[in-house]
């Protein structure tokens, strides 16, 4: 059994309840171990019209991870066009091709992604900067975020 983080992107006009049937439909077919808090990146905007809920979750899987891409892409197809869905790292598979990119450069560089997945896989040990994501993400400056509501809401 293979473990991968799932970044997930919904608009903050999207209910919890609507996130939460889409998140059990997608149990229904990947083994969700658990989800982390809910965030929102802070803006200067007027408006919160385009604001996104943001989370990561740990799946495990025995999909080999490019058929895991092509399966969460139609999950996606499959689903309303409002949220966002990405592979960010599939055990310590490093992978570079046109088609993914394994693991996801914002597992390090974007700062609410880092600190998502260092929440739920603190043990993840980053196979380009050798470090665990715990520590990667103690290194950073997590300022600009807002904390929304604990993701295990969605598996309950």
């Amino acid at each position: 059994m293979n473990s991968c983080l799932i970044r997930f992107q919904f608009s903050t006009l999207d209910s919890k309840d609507k996130i939460k049937a889409f998140i059990q439909d997608f149990k229904s077919k990947f083994d969700i171990e658990k989800v982390s808090s809910v965030f929102k990146r802070r803006t200067n905007k007027l408006s919160d019209l385009y604001d996104l809920q943001e989370f990561v979750a740990k799946v495990r899987t025995t999909i080999p991870s490019m058929e895991l891409k092509v399966k969460i892409n139609i999950q996606k197809l499959n689903s309303y066009n409002s949220f966002k869905i990405e592979l960010l790292a599939y055990d310590g598979e490093t992978k570079i091709t046109p088609q993914l990119t394994l693991p996801h450069p914002n597992l390090y560089l974007d700062s609410l992604i880092l600190h998502c997945s260092a929440e739920i896989w603190p043990e993840y040990i980053h196979p380009i900067y050798r470090k665990t994501l715990k520590t990667c993400d103690l290194e950073r400056n997590i300022e600009g975020l807002d904390f929304l509501y604990q993701g295990k809401f969605f598996l309950d």
